[in-house]
């Protein structure tokens, strides 16, 4: 029998991400409100291909823009080999940030419990407001860090990087935002008490270059939203070894809408969801790469990787869409209640290639209407 993401079948089902900007909290959804705020664990010296280290010579002094309190708007400027932070927006203060580019943004100490303190290429904290339009956030050690604040990204390019972006506890939206190659995790919001929402999202990362991830560690993820609410639409993510899109709850139940998802060439696992009800129209999961052997990495003499879609203690309505050419198992439902149909044009969910079963329900409850299951049974040497 299969065990939840991370070896455990109770209520916490979250993951500890390290970040740790003088809030020492942890980021476990057992129902508590507590984050951690700051980067510790393995971000990488080399992260994402060659993005561990700027061009050589000495880094100027601490920080570049810093805005405390009051408003500011800063358009098309250049900010690059600095320590600490290019823009830093704090102490309730409101931000427009257009066109700029902030480059080789490195850290400065490291804590005495290996973590770090800054090194973001833009960083909000302590109610700071961020409004953002057409930026390139490039070879920062962390792209954009959002804590206690409010973030609205536009346009926005994140390229390299520990993290792309990462926010917590505040109101989260992103558009037609892109992050390329960020080496632990691409987007991650965490314990966020507002709605999560991303429209037009592009997270790459070439499993070669990114972390190589492990199971339950919460590395090597392309999007990893821990909220209570949150809509995901247009959002692709492509290329992470340890999972393509993760959702936790962050008081007991996440309530998600996903629209026209697309996961490709995920490592382990396309798309976890747990305790979250989900409604979902045309989810597409292909080419889910079996990184561990089952049989080697089981927890308790359970399968805990290789499902293209798993979700656990939820519930799921699902029109539209396709599980496909997965190196194990194409759709898990364990102990959830799921139901599969077509939409209102009558394309239903195609269940093909899969290499052993295409969907594999668990003591859950499921109805399957309209679908389609072809190309299967690869697992007894069929093509």
């Amino acid at each position: 029998e299969p065990p939840p993401f991370g070896g455990d079948t109770g209520s916490d089902t979250g993951w500890d991400t390290g970040l740790d900007t003088d809030t020492d909290t942890d980021t476990d959804s057992d129902s508590d409100s507590d984050t951690d705020s700051g980067l510790s664990g393995d971000t990488g010296g080399d992260t994402g291909g060659d993005t561990g280290g700027g061009p050589s010579g000495d880094l100027p002094g601490y920080g570049g823009l810093e805005i405390s309190g009051g408003s500011a708007t800063a358009q098309e400027n250049t900010f690059s080999q600095l320590v600490g932070f290019g823009i830093h927006i704090t102490d309730g203060a409101q931000a427009e940030l257009i066109g700029n580019t902030v480059s080789w943004v490195t850290y400065g100490e490291i804590t005495e419990d290996g973590g770090v303190n800054d090194g973001f290429g833009l960083w909000a904290d302590k109610g700071g407001e961020i409004t953002t339009s057409g930026n390139l956030f490039f070879r920062n050690f962390i792209g954009i860090v959002a804590d206690e604040s409010d973030a609205t990204l536009v346009g926005d390019s994140v390229v390299g990087g520990g993290y792309g972006v990462y926010a917590l506890r505040g109101a989260f939206d992103l558009t037609d935002v892109s992050v390329e190659e960020a080496y632990s995790v691409g987007v991650l919001t965490v314990a966020s008490t507002d709605p999560v929402v991303m429209n037009g999202v592009s997270v790459r990362g070439t499993p070669e270059y990114v972390h190589p991830g492990g199971e339950g560690d919460g590395n090597s993820t392309g999007v990893q939203v821990q909220a209570s609410e949150a809509t995901l639409s247009n959002v692709t993510v492509e290329g992470y070894n340890a999972m393509g899109i993760a959702l936790v709850p962050y008081n007991n139940t996440l309530d998600v809408t996903l629209t026209d998802i697309t996961v490709l060439n995920p490592g382990r696992m396309g798309l976890y969801a747990s305790q979250s009800n989900l409604v979902i129209e045309n989810l597409n999961v292909d080419g889910m790469r079996l990184v561990d052997d089952p049989e080697t990495v089981n927890v308790g003499g359970s399968i805990s990787t290789g499902f293209a879609a798993s979700f656990w203690y939820s519930t799921v309505e699902w029109n539209k869409g396709s599980v496909t050419n997965s190196e194990f198992i194409g759709l898990l439902n364990a102990l959830s209640t799921i139901n599969i149909g077509a939409d209102a044009n009558g394309d239903g969910v195609e269940i093909a290639g899969n290499w052993y079963h295409g969907i594999w329900n668990y003591e859950g409850t499921l109805s399957v209407s309209e679908a389609t299951f072809t190309r299967s049974a690869g697992y007894y040497g069929l093509s």
